[in-house]
């Protein structure tokens, strides 16, 4: 078989045994498959994406802010009605956490940690709470000093379906 191709006209085959010649087209554009195309629907046309297997990013953030509002949500209903026991004030630590603030430089946030112990049933049960945060580790110390003091005793929600989740503070819901 003996075959030949020119640039503009496309290829000519001929085959030596029986004499046919055939001449094929090779220079056809083939279609895209990222482009959308027009397909006719009900009479309609209308532009169809070709679907590529992966979910968009718009899609996924929306997942989770649905997902991580539910959450908040839930969580403040469910501690509007726990019930409150004394607890006891064992630690206050500060918390470091930084940020990008501009491109070149960065911000700190300093946010204390109480950490505390409670009695459900004669049973103890350790809990902590992270407080607001400040931009200065001495206000920081300062707040948490003057309100958490090692020793001191505070009121402490439980959940009585599992006592060791606890808060602090009854939410506003």
């Amino acid at each position: 078989m003996l075959r030949t191709c020119l640039s503009s006209l496309g290829c000519q085959e001929e085959d030596s045994r029986i004499g046919t010649l055939s001449i094929t087209k090779v220079f056809q554009k083939p279609y895209s498959v990222a482009k959308a195309r027009p397909q006719v629907f009900n009479g309609e046309k209308q532009m169809s994406r070709p679907y590529t297997g992966v979910p968009s990013f718009k899609g996924l953030f929306l997942l989770g802010v649905i997902g991580f509002g539910g959450y908040a949500i839930f969580s403040q209903f469910s501690s509007k009605n726990w019930p409150e026991v004394t607890g006891k004030v064992t630690s206050v630590d500060i918390e470091e956490s930084s940020y990008r603030s501009s491109r070149y430089s960065r911000r700190y946030e300093y946010t204390p940690v109480v950490h505390y112990v409670y009695l459900v049933d004669h049973v103890s049960h350790e809990g902590q709470a992270n407080l607001r945060s400040f931009d200065y580790r001495s206000e920081a110390m300062n707040y948490a000093s003057n309100l958490y003091a090692k020793g001191t005793h505070l009121r402490v929600l439980y959940n009585p379906n599992h006592p060791n989740f606890s808060s602090l503070h009854r939410s506003a819901i």
